[in-house]
């Protein structure tokens, strides 16, 4: 499996998946990490995301799922992003470079 090239952000926010809301946890160029109460059943996924008051739309497959068993945890989902736009790639160099100036903390 290849490794992993693109920085993770911890972003925590509501997102739209589909029909449902999810939250944001975690963010790249290629890819993101959501948590919902129930998991969809599509392979390919349309989210709304809300970066930096914008609202982006965006197209993504599922590349893995972890359904939780107990109701006080969220499922979660692993998915990389098709043909992300350039406001989404704009916000995660813009989150790069907060990490290498150290304007993060």
């Amino acid at each position: 499996m290849e490794k992993r090239r693109e920085t993770r952000h911890r972003v925590r926010q509501l997102v739209n998946v589909s029909d449902k809301v999810g939250v944001l946890n975690d963010i790249s160029r290629k890819g993101v990490n959501i948590s919902l109460t129930s998991l969809p059943k599509e392979r390919k996924i349309d989210l709304k995301l809300k970066l930096d008051g914008k609202d982006i739309k965006v197209s993504a497959i599922v590349m893995w799922a972890k359904r939780k068993l107990n109701y006080k945890e969220h499922n979660t989902m692993g998915m990389i992003l098709v043909d992300p736009p350039q406001e989404l790639i704009e916000y995660c160099i813009s989150l790069d470079n907060k990490v290498i100036t150290g304007a993060d903390s």
